[in-house]
């Protein structure tokens, strides 16, 4: 190709907008307005009142106990993740989850806590029932760690989880215990989206 060629062509690379091997830009990131994390504080130990069982190791049960044979799980993380969600959906940002990798100040950060977390046997009756109750507290902050929002709820289902006896309510890996547990932190999950509606 003879110099004159070669100028043409350099002139015609230098007006093209992409040239061969170069990479197109990258897209903006999604959910580009504010950053909203969610954080949990520490679980207080579970209650667990127990009541008849066949099992020996079942009346000497105690929450912890519990919570480790069924792996029973503290709700409060999903209910700071689903709060935090319903927020950046309605400011258009994005959530991310406190810790290590977080290398950005988040606007505002909920912080979800379990304050009191229980189950057990109440009624001695022919068909012995079983309560559960939950509790949790919500803090928002913003980005200079100003609280600008405060929320409790507590649950105390109306209908009793009825079971025979401690192995009956916690069998199938606390089936009964886990989805009782799960309703009331799904009240409080609305309860809370509900209270930060305004933020």
């Amino acid at each position: 190709m003879d110099r004159t060629a070669l100028i043409g062509l350099a002139a015609v690379l230098a007006l093209c907008p992409v040239v061969a091997g170069a990479q197109p830009a990258a897209p903006a990131a999604a959910g580009g307005g504010p950053v909203i994390a969610h954080a949990t504080d520490a679980t207080p130990r579970f209650r667990f009142l127990g009541g008849p069982s066949n099992s020996d190791i079942a009346w000497s049960m105690n929450g912890e106990e519990v919570v480790q044979k069924v792996g029973l799980e503290d709700p409060a993380g999903q209910i700071g993740a689903a709060v935090a969600a319903a927020i950046a959906k309605r400011k258009s940002g994005r959530v991310v989850e406190v810790g290590p990798g977080l290398t950005q100040r988040p606007d505002f950060t909920v912080t979800v806590a379990t304050t009191d977390w229980s189950a057990g046997f109440f009624r001695p009756a022919v068909r012995p029932t079983y309560s559960v109750d939950y509790a949790a507290e919500l803090r928002v902050s913003d980005a200079s760690g100003k609280v600008v929002k405060t929320a409790t709820c507590h649950i105390s289902p109306d209908e009793e989880v009825s079971a025979g006896d401690n192995d009956e309510f916690l069998r199938h890996n606390g089936r009964l215990l886990k989805s009782w547990v799960s309703k009331a932190a799904e009240n409080c999950q609305g309860t809370f989206v509900q209270k930060t509606k305004d933020l």
